[in-house]
This record gives C-alpha cells, sequence and structure tokens, in this order.
C-alpha cells in the first residue's frame, strides 16, 4: 500500500474571543483562537520533500526499515 505520500492543508480559525489583538508577551492575536479547523485539500503520491528537516536520513531509515522488515517476513515464511 501508499506508505510515503504528502498533503495540502488549509487552517480555517473559528470563534475568536473578542477579535481583539493581544499586545505583551503573548504576541499575535492566534493565542486568543479557540478553535480551528483542518482541511485536507489535495494529497500527493509523489510529493516533493524539500521542507522536510533531514529528508535524505529519514527516507534511508525509513527504507532500511523496510527492507529488514521484508528479510525477516521472508526468513519466517519458509522455503
Amino acid at each position: 500500500g501508499l506508505e510515503l505520500f504528502g498533503f495540502d492543508v488549509l487552517v480555517k480559525y473559528n470563534n475568536q474571543n473578542d477579535g481583539a489583538m493581544s499586545t505583551g508577551n503573548r504576541g499575535s492575536n492566534r493565542d486568543d483562537r479557540k478553535d480551528k479547523e483542518i482541511l485536507v485539500v489535495d494529497v500527493n503520491y509523489f510529493p516533493g520533500y524539500k521542507e522536510v528537516p533531514n529528508f535524505p536520513s529519514l527516507l534511508a531509515q525509513y527504507l532500511t526499515q523496510k527492507a529488514v522488515e521484508s528479510r525477516l517476513r521472508n526468513n519466517f515464511d519458509g522455503p
């Protein structure tokens, strides 16, 4: 099955407390927002990974894990 894929999302913020901007150490008014809705707008079966930190290393780990799992599965299944 498909195990590596990408997706694009939109985040919609709802129910702001009073719409006023926060001040002081709290930063932007995003801290005052209570609810958010995440909408998946696209799923990619062959996405780009340029924004994934350490992607080459993560991909190597993933492929190694799959190779080991395959080897173990074949050894237990017998000839």
